[in-house]
């Protein structure tokens, strides 16, 4: 099926190509069959099958090539190593990262850059928790469903070529690969979130994300929208309270935060609240 534009609807029918990432091999780099690409970028065959075949493998071996090098500059900061684990230690889930262009097109919407999708998506949710919240765009839903916090396997739709203003594409795989890392573990939760952030999810996502832009030397933090946070006034900035959401992600990915708050980076809200909690534990013993 097509849409009134010529682009199907589910542009991926086919198995795709995968390519595991070195040491982490729950975690592909995926390009989709010739049939499915010849499908989207030349549905009517009429540049024939040699100038398919040959582009579909040199738009392959680019996905793969540019892919893995961000994957390489991730895995070289602390920040990047503990997303990495979390997300691989379900090892039975796969996260696939594909191109962009073949996000199905219910997904697809005008500000949207990259996309991180559950294959099951009550799984992605924490269980019990009823599926309500708010979008990234602070969008009230609900459904009638609860999550199983059974986790799922993930595909993030991503192409480095597209992220080339304030955030590097390197930052924009990062942040997609936080999502992946709560949604294979089954702790999804859109609690509602104040500032720029429209819920707890896309907070914890960029709160990583300035960490690891921290950890690079880079000054430049911001929060979901573009606009400069003050590292200052960061844990007091928003309402609920981050202190309270960094206190859930303690509760629901203990190792996730406690590699987090062991990063050294300048700017890291997760290691300033951890040194907070000790503080307040070391005093209660004491009573």
């Amino acid at each position: 099926m097509t849409t009134m534009f010529g682009r199907p609807s589910e542009p991926i029918t086919e198995a795709v190509h995968a390519l595991s990432y070195r040491n982490y091999p729950s975690l592909v780099v995926a390009y989709p069959s010739e049939g499915d690409w010849q499908r989207l970028y030349d549905p009517h065959g009429s540049r024939g099958e040699a100038w398919a075949r040959a582009t579909h493998a040199e738009f392959k071996r680019g996905h793969e090539r540019s892919v893995t090098e961000l994957l390489d500059a991730i895995v070289q900061k602390s920040t990047g190593q503990a997303i990495m684990a979390e997300m691989s230690a379900q090892s039975s889930f796969s996260v696939m990262i594909l191109p962009f262009d073949f996000l199905p097109v219910r997904d697809w919407s005008p500000r949207t850059g990259a996309v991180t999708k559950a294959t099951e998506w009550r799984a992605e949710w924490s269980a019990g928790v009823p599926i309500c919240g708010r979008t990234s765009e602070g969008k009230p839903f609900c459904y009638a469903w609860s999550g199983t916090g059974t986790g799922s396997s993930v595909d993030i739709y991503f192409t480095a070529r597209r992220h080339k203003g304030q955030e590097s594409a390197d930052e924009v795989l990062l942040h997609e690969l936080l999502h992946a890392s709560r949604k294979v573990k089954g702790v999804l939760y859109r609690m509602p979130m104040g500032g720029s952030y429209g819920n707890q999810e896309e907070f914890l996502a960029v709160l990583a994300a300035n960490i690891y832009r921290s950890e690079k030397g880079l000054k430049r933090l911001f929060d979901y929208h573009g606009a400069p946070i003050d590292p200052g006034s960061f844990l007091d900035s928003v309402s609920p309270s981050p202190r309270t959401v960094i206190a859930l992600l303690r509760d629901k990915q203990p190792s996730l935060y406690a590699a987090l708050a062991r990063v050294d980076a300048p700017f890291n809200p997760v290691r300033q609240v951890d040194a907070e909690y000790s503080r307040l534990m070391k005093k209660i013993e004491w009573i």
